[in-house]
């Protein structure tokens, strides 16, 4: 029951604007990346610094329990220590989700970290955005489509014994739309979901530059798909949960709803109040915070603060006044769940929904 309670006491505390911790951390430990993905400036970032595991731990020490924690990069099982990462998150905030995305291509890293860990609360989602040729494309390296099919396929394997949730991460723009269903078709032969994700324009987190930009409540695609695309993405698209995984399916319903209210009628709904800073807190891998996805300004460094100055430092509360509460919104996934679930605002959707 400690999750439902922790949801209802910092949506309550969101909407009253009252300071609270978080419940949902993004942590980028690596921006490192063995891609070169066209949707993605990531990979053109050189020696970022990265938090060792004593830092690492002293954070999760400090932020205590947790709600969901997201290791993310660049891609994250390029550090040697995912394993004891994971392992120091699970000691030290206990989180009722443990999520990570992959590219799949650090094959051999990837399972052997899964088999040194507790995987009962681990959801790894697995980068695919099209079939053979079109993927090597977007992503950047010729074979990357097959070794990470490869990858996926044992981890399919290794599911049936570990028991991790397991689920397929597609990113739509023009060259992918076509691969929607055929993708679909392999995810359905693997009893996996796939989880399509348009790709947006005027996101500032992975460029080299960090220039702030401004947040638009209008949804641009990448690449500017048309409304016949878009329409055609959203009736290729997987709706429903191939596990009957509630959390996912509430979210990709969620999802799916602002985007096609944003792409095809101009219309910001739902839009729910921002979290950052909040209920939820990224953090870069040299511990920097940043405000979210689109405002990169730090807010402070978490090694050199600590959690607690750094939460209730003059600057942070600025941010949250100047940058969080006056935002009109975004619809960009990552922020876009913990937004939806540390408001309320998913559950006001789905009773609007049902009604």
């Amino acid at each position: 029951m400690r999750t439902p309670l922790r949801v209802l006491n910092s949506a309550v505390r969101n909407r009253l604007h009252m300071r609270v911790r978080p419940e949902v951390v993004t942590h980028l430990v690596t921006l490192r990346c063995n891609l070169k993905c066209t949707m993605c400036d990531v990979w053109k970032i050189k020696d970022y610094p990265e938090m060792n595991l004593e830092q690492i731990d002293k954070i999760y020490s400090d932020l205590g329990r947790l709600s969901v924690v997201r290791l993310s990069g660049g891609e994250p099982f390029l550090r040697k220590d995912m394993a004891e990462i994971i392992n120091i998150v699970r000691e030290r905030s206990n989180p009722k989700y443990i999520q990570i995305n992959t590219n799949g291509m650090v094959q051999g890293r990837v399972i052997k970290t899964l088999q040194q860990v507790d995987c009962s609360n681990l959801h790894i989602k697995v980068s695919i955005d099209a079939m053979d040729e079109t993927h090597d494309e977007v992503r950047g390296v010729q074979g990357s489509f097959n070794k990470t099919v490869d990858t996926l396929k044992q981890l399919v394997e290794l599911r049936e014994r570990l028991g991790f949730y397991l689920g397929v991460h597609q990113v739509i723009m023009r060259n992918t739309l076509q691969h929607i269903k055929p993708l679909r078709t392999l995810c359905d032969s693997l009893g996996l979901d796939l989880i399509s994700e348009f790709a947006l324009d005027n996101q500032v987190l992975y460029e080299p530059s960090f220039e702030i930009k401004k947040v638009e409540q209008a949804m641009k695609t990448f690449d500017g798909l048309t409304p016949a695309e878009v329409e055609q993405a959203f009736s290729d698209m997987q709706t429903e949960s191939a596990d009957d995984d509630l959390p996912e399916r509430m979210m990709r319903r969620y999802y799916l709803e602002g985007a096609r209210n944003r792409l095809l009628k101009g219309v910001a709904k739902p839009n729910p109040p921002c979290v950052a800073l909040g209920s939820h807190l990224r953090i870069m891998p040299n511990g920097n915070v940043p405000v979210c996805m689109y405002k990169p300004m730090v807010a402070g460094n978490l090694v050199d603060e600590g959690f607690e100055a750094l939460w209730k430092s003059a600057r942070t509360e600025e941010f949250r006044n100047t940058e969080v509460r006056s935002c009109d919104g975004c619809w960009v996934g990552c922020e876009v769940q913990p937004n939806a679930i540390f408001s309320g605002d998913i559950v006001r959707a789905a009773f609007s929904r049902s009604a």
